[in-house]
């Protein structure tokens, strides 16, 4: 499986149909616990909104599928936090790579009409690895087997990683492709969709950015990650970081 860039393009480029999508809220408040003085308003701001994403898309947490946006259909593709128990048990070396460092990170989560997803996460405690540390968790991520998930309405699902580093993105990035298998209860195929990641840190920021292909429960229909999106959005949220960390 090559590993792809978050900065590359696609050809999956067709603008899902147009609902109205909620902006995302955050908190804000005072500085975060053991930050370098960074205030939760601070770090919001590196956070996109559902509007700058364009049309089709909505924050999970601001009602999607609850009225806010009837059309979104609901997706059978796992939530990325639902493998980061596995991924801590069966290869520790890729959860230090995607783990955060902060008890209390800034997230935010979307959907598009046609089930596919993205996950934002931000924080300001984000320790600084030696290169050679860094290679040596890539390294060792590459070689883990695949990470097996709970299984959840008869769906089974395993993620096998590629990772390598970004020298594209922040002072230290990792880029993440993982091959997402389902298995479904009635005798098929496995479905096979994928997983991108990007991990970055900017001074005490750092941001880990999870895109997933989305799977329409009913029709399992696959509707693949729009890869020029997610260049987008990789480019803006280093630049929003860039802005907050100096």
């Amino acid at each position: 499986m090559a590993l792809a860039s978050t900065a590359c393009s696609s050809n999956d480029t067709a603008a899902a149909p147009s609902s109205t999508a909620p902006a995302s809220s955050t908190t804000a408040g005072g500085p975060t616990a053991g930050s370098d003085g960074l205030t939760t308003a601070e770090l919001a701001t590196i956070l996109p909104t559902a509007l700058d994403l364009g049309e089709g898309w909505a924050d999970e947490a601001a009602g999607a599928g609850t009225g806010t946006a009837p059309d979104l259909p609901i997706s059978a593709t796992p939530d990325p936090t639902e493998a980061d128990g596995p991924i801590a048990d069966q290869c520790p070396e890729l959860a230090t790579l995607t783990g955060s460092a902060a008890s209390d990170p800034l997230v935010r989560s979307f959907v598009d009409e046609r089930g596919r997803k993205l996950r934002i996460e931000v924080s300001d405690r984000t320790p600084l690895r030696s290169d050679a540390d860094l290679q040596r968790a890539v390294d060792a991520t590459n070689a883990c087997d695949a990470v097996a998930l709970p299984a959840q309405d008869g769906i089974t699902a395993t993620l096998r990683f590629q990772a390598a580093v970004d020298p594209d993105h922040g002072e230290q990035a990792v880029k993440l492709q993982a091959d997402l298998q389902l298995a479904l209860p009635a005798p098929a195929d496995p479905i096979s969709l994928t997983r991108y990641d990007l991990v970055l840190r900017t001074g005490p920021v750092g941001v880990h950015l999870t895109a997933t292909d989305g799977l329409d429960r009913e029709s399992l229909e696959i509707s693949r990650t729009d890869m020029q999106l997610l260049a987008r959005i990789s480019d803006r949220l280093e630049a929003a970081a860039d802005d907050v960390a100096d």
